[in-house]
């Protein structure tokens, strides 16, 4: 299996430790939970690994989304930021989506596990699209620049 748009499944609360982090990476919101609603990640549930959106840039970065990528209980925030060249129109065809790395912090330690990373998250934000479960764009086109 692969990563998903999804939302999570039961049990998958706890077996994600759902909850924790989000009140350790949405403190703001801390215990409320998704607000009444099921949470939503981009999963890939034979890896148990997961993608989930912790915010966006302000004023001086914009284009700037923070996440929180899940590799199995090892957590990585990464720190992302659309860059010139992709789309500005809905009816862009192809619609380009072009992230950049900005950083990557290692929660847990395990630098070394940096290529793999780096490769899940090439992975997880390709199946993310435009805004995951949310909103998709059809025809999407997803590049790196990392």
């Amino acid at each position: 299996m692969a990563f998903v748009n999804d939302y999570a499944k039961d049990g998958e609360l706890e077996r994600f430790k759902l909850r924790e982090m989000w009140d350790k990476y949405l403190p703001r919101y801390k215990g409320n939970y998704w607000m009444g609603r099921v949470p939503d990640l981009t999963i890939d549930r034979d890896s148990n690994s997961y993608l989930m959106i912790t915010g966006s840039g302000g004023e001086d970065t914009p284009n700037w989304k923070y996440f929180l990528l899940w590799l199995d209980g090892f957590e990585v925030k990464a720190t992302v930021k659309h860059v010139p060249g992709g789309s500005t129109s809905f009816s862009d065809n192809p619609f380009r989506i072009i992230w950049d790395l900005v950083r990557l912090d290692f929660v847990s330690g395990g630098d070394e596990r940096r290529d793999e990373v780096i490769a899940t998250l090439r992975s997880a934000l390709s199946v993310y699209g435009y805004r995951g479960i949310h909103r998709q764009v059809l025809n999407t086109l997803v590049e790196f620049r990392f």
